[in-house]
């Protein structure tokens, strides 16, 4: 296998949109499958780093008018500490690269005409 591939992946993502107290509103969500992963080639050595497999859910709320936007995002629902790379084969062995944390946002913007 080619490094850092996944012989499975998968994303499921729901979204719907809404009237709501004269606005339109939206919902929705996503769920990400990354399958267990094997790291880089090297030259000196015969093993790969395995990275594990991991899920990670995220989930977005938001309402709209006239040329206004307002978006509420929660990334990283559960938390997970998801691997995607480092360990051997790298200037440190012992470190490894996580995916992003759980992350909350919000923006707010506007169209101009």
């Amino acid at each position: 296998r080619l490094p850092y591939s996944s012989r499975t992946t998968g994303n499921l993502a729901l979204a719907y949109e809404f009237p709501w107290a004269g606005l339109m509103a939206s919902i929705g969500g996503s769920i990400t499958y990354t399958g267990e992963r094997i790291g880089g080639f090297l030259a000196d050595a015969t093993e790969r780093q395995r990275l594990p497999a991991y899920t990670k859910a995220d989930l977005h709320a938001g309402v709209s008018w006239d040329s206004w936007t307002v978006n509420a995002y929660l990334n990283n629902l559960t938390d997970k500490r998801g691997v995607i790379g480092g360990g051997i084969g790298t200037f440190n062995p012992t470190a490894f690269l996580l995916i992003q944390p759980r992350t909350v946002g919000l923006s707010i913007g506007r169209t101009f005409q």
